[in-house]
């Protein structure tokens, strides 16, 4: 049976049924699905109860797994398996304002994965294992029509324009010791263009991050705001898809052009599980792009 696609929103993202992602996929349908991932950038497969080891099989027909790195706010993971937890090794579900749990939070701001580092990821690979009752969905945004939103003069200005990201920026008002001394030398300020087209149809993406701190070469405070503005011009209702999460949704999102975010819920309450891979580029997004310092 082949898989059957549909629009999720007028702008971008699909749903494809028909398909059971713990079988083995032909060529045919893992070409199909690669041309419905660099035209739309989301693709939802509801209803895919798979392990562990068929969710890396499946990210690998895309690409390289990449190693999740390691913090103080995660434990379970596994080789290639990035988990989305909120409680910790005891079960014990995170007091609200503890580190972790303000860690976690850190992703109800809009980002991309992988932009504080030199070569970020294509994509990502999410599913969903436990889910709360209320809240906690995860909201998406297409760069690209963002970009398309966009004054011309503001296409032509952005165009050629770099900004530096950095782990750090996105969690400048938590007031926690996030990264290890070891980690920080490990993942220094890097630059990316602030327009990225995709290689496979050349369409163009405003890249803008959480992780994006100043434009260079203009002023870094006046130039921050900008940044900030235009991440909330990129996460706008009208260029924004909210996926309530149901046990068994697996999403497949293009880091590339696709911004992202979790949204409220009770996290001393409730339990939260999202499995998470990421397929590795094998280049950065531009020559020189580590600094030393901000």
């Amino acid at each position: 049976m082949q898989p059957s696609i549909c629009a999720l929103t007028p702008v971008f993202g699909v749903k494809i049924k028909n398909i059971d992602l713990s079988q083995k996929l032909n060529c045919g349908i893992i070409d199909k699905l690669k041309e419905a991932f660099e035209e739309h950038s989301l693709l939802l497969f509801p209803k895919q109860y798979i392990t562990d080891e068929a969710h890396v099989a499946f990210t690998e027909h895309f690409g390289v797994s990449e190693r999740p790195r390691k913090s103080f706010g995660s434990y379970h993971h596994k080789p290639n398996i990035n988990v989305v937890i909120n409680y910790d090794k005891e079960g014990n579900l995170y007091k609200a304002n503890e580190p972790r749990a303000r860690f976690r939070k850190g992703q109800r701001m809009w980002h991309t994965d992988g932009s504080y580092k030199s070569i970020p990821s294509i994509a990502s690979i999410l599913r969903a294992c436990i889910v709360p009752p209320e809240g906690g969905h995860t909201q998406f945004a297409s760069l690209r029509a963002a970009w398309n939103g966009l004054s011309k003069e503001d296409q032509n200005r952005f165009q050629n324009r770099t900004a530096v990201h950095h782990y750090a920026h996105s969690r400048r008002q938590m007031n926690i010791k996030f990264l290890s001394d070891e980690e920080a030398k490990k993942f220094p300020p890097v630059r990316h263009p602030m327009m990225r087209a995709n290689p496979i149809n050349g369409k163009k993406a405003l890249y803008v991050s959480s992780y994006a701190a100043y434009i260079e070469g203009e002023d870094k405070t006046e130039s921050c705001k900008e940044l900030e503005m235009l991440l909330r011009f990129a996460g706008q209702k009208r260029f924004a898809y909210d996926h309530k999460w149901q046990v068994g949704d697996l999403v497949m999102y293009d880091n590339r052009s696709c911004l992202h975010r979790a949204t409220p819920y009770p996290i001393d309450k409730y339990p939260r599980i999202l499995r998470r891979t990421n397929i590795a580029d094998n280049h950065p997004t531009m020559k020189n792009n580590i600094l030393n310092a901000l």
